[in-house]
């Protein structure tokens, strides 16, 4: 994990060190990666090094020869990944860090305290942890910048094409407000369905206040049929790929920010859908990612021009008004706009 250049740019500006705050992310991941990988403590490590890549960067690694795999699974869910380090970092009550949160926890206290007295670490700037973790959570890695095109806001005579300012983000996903939260769930799911029904499914519904005692807490929910027409598994696979990554394209089109889909949280169910999905098309995961990217930046560019923009922007609009809609009032909405 190596911060872009803005990042430490931002931290530099706020009187923070890169390096104290990837040393506290470091010491976060060894703790939150077993969680995620399924795997003993004792599977994992990391290290803050500058000399492989040329500043300085989290490397975290498997402890045995070859790996086994837990690392690259943090890696597949790197959002769920940083947003447990900031819940644990974000939840402790310390002021300037311990080993509850940024400091490590297997040295004894004393040597923990004061390092000058044996070959102890000091613990690691809160502050500046906490600052790389509200960034990196915020926005994505360089290399995902370069195929996120950004849109101006604005609006048509409908008044349907609106936009959010950054500002409304600037505290990041998790100081969003209910409302902007309600307003995104609504172009997520609406992305769902646009893009299913153009790849020839039926919708039975779509919802934003989805029963929550039918399975895990999430924020809305689309019913998805797919017609028997004879399509080969391949075929099946590439829809349930695009289908998965609709949502956060269009969240991430109607925020304006610069998210990856498998970067974000609140994304990851949706990120390991299309990742499961592809890995009947590709074995390899290297490959894989960049297909997965690929397929992202098709679906952007798709959504992102008329008349697909408005018909998604009109449901939308009708989810936030009725929170749920049926396959038939689904169909009458995007009729309007899709001949």
């Amino acid at each position: 994990m190596t911060p872009h250049d803005g990042v430490r740019q931002q931290l530099k500006q706020a009187g923070h060190r890169a390096s104290e705050a990837n040393a506290g992310l470091r010491n976060l991941a060894v703790v939150a990666l077993p969680m995620i990988a399924m795997c003993d403590s004792r599977d994992v490590s990391g290290v803050v090094d500058s000399q492989n890549l040329g500043v300085s960067s989290v490397i975290m690694y498997d402890r045995y020869p070859g790996g086994l795999g837990y690392c690259e699974k943090g890696c597949q869910y790197i959002g769920q990944l940083l947003q447990l380090c900031y819940e644990m970092v974000q939840g402790c009550e310390c002021e300037e860090g311990c080993p509850s949160c940024v400091g490590l926890p297997n040295l004894r206290p004393a040597i923990h305290s004061d390092p000058d007295l044996t070959r102890g670490y000091p613990i690691p700037d809160k502050a500046a942890t906490l600052r790389l973790l509200e960034l990196l959570l915020r926005i994505n890695a360089t290399a995902t910048r370069t195929y996120w095109p950004s849109r101006n806001s604005q609006t048509n005579e409908a008044g349907r094409l609106r936009r959010r300012e950054s500002s409304l983000f600037n505290i990041g996903p998790v100081g969003r407000s209910v409302k902007i939260m309600d307003e995104l769930t609504a172009y997520h799911e609406a992305g769902h369905v646009l893009v299913a029904l153009l790849l020839g499914a039926e919708i039975h519904s779509a919802t934003i206040d989805p029963d929550r005692d039918d399975g895990p807490e999430r924020h809305g929910d689309t019913q998805i049929v797919w017609r028997n027409d004879g399509s080969s598994p391949r075929e099946m696979a590439e829809r349930a790929v695009q289908v998965a990554l609709a949502g956060p394209v269009a969240e991430r089109l109607y925020g304006g920010e610069p998210f990856h889909p498998g970067f974000v949280a609140e994304w990851a169910d949706d990120w390991r859908l299309a990742w499961d999905a592809a890995a009947t098309l590709i074995a390899d995961e290297r490959r894989r990612v960049h297909y997965l990217e690929q397929t992202t930046l098709r679906l952007h560019r798709r959504l992102d021009q008329e008349p697909y923009w408005s018909a998604l922007a009109a449901l939308a609009d009708n989810l936030l008004a009725h929170e749920t809609l049926e396959g038939e009032q689904i169909d009458e909405i995007v009729a309007e706009w899709l001949s």
